[in-house]
């Protein structure tokens, strides 16, 4: 059996259709990826680690690109980041690069549009020295926060801790000195 002519043009119509239409399907965006627990919405982007909430131990979604959301409880917050980008090159791989923690102390209000942002950079060379003195800020509603620099490790609580015990081992191994210094900061403390 054979087609007539007009049918051949229109079968090579329809296989680049149907091609075309599986590849908008591959295109679609990715779903939005939450994290967290509360009322105010903060968008951090896929390069940006949170690594705690107030203290306390946290994991990031692992991304490669876009950007997930963290819910929050109203209210004042402290939030752990460290950028993190994998910059390979065509001839290597596993050149990831991570800048120090940053530390983004806010008063969090529902309603309102946070958004945590960095510069973008066009090479890693321009990464890798930005990551030794990052900016990380926190954009929220026309004002930004910028986060400190945090050169020495903080102390991190995991997610369960007893906050108690924790405040309990740590005195037990301090100083005298140490010992000292917080006694005299607990008594300048509101």
């Amino acid at each position: 059996m054979t087609l007539p002519a007009r049918h051949y043009f229109s079968l090579p119509l329809l296989s680049l259709l149907l091609m075309f239409l599986h590849g908008c399907s591959l295109m679609q965006t990715p779903p939005v990826t939450e994290t967290g627990d509360g009322p105010v919405r903060v968008d951090i982007p896929a390069t940006v680690l949170l690594l705690a909430i107030d203290g306390r131990e946290t994991r990031s979604p692992s991304l490669y690109q876009g950007s997930y959301i963290l819910r929050l409880p109203a209210g004042q917050h402290t939030l752990l980041l460290q950028y993190e980008q994998n910059w390979n090159r065509m001839d290597e791989a596993g050149h990831i690069i991570r800048s120090v923690p940053v530390q983004i102390d806010s008063q969090f209000v529902p309603g309102t549009a946070y958004r945590i942002q960095h510069p973008a950079f066009s090479n890693r060379d321009e990464a890798q020295r930005w990551s030794k003195a990052p900016d990380i800020r926190l954009q929220a509603a026309g004002e930004e926060v910028l986060g400190d620099i945090q050169r020495e490790a903080p102390l991190l609580l995991p997610e369960d801790a007893d906050t108690l015990k924790t405040l309990q081992s740590i005195w037990q191994q301090a100083s005298d000195d140490e010992k000292s210094r917080f006694r005299l900061w607990i008594e300048q403390q509101p």
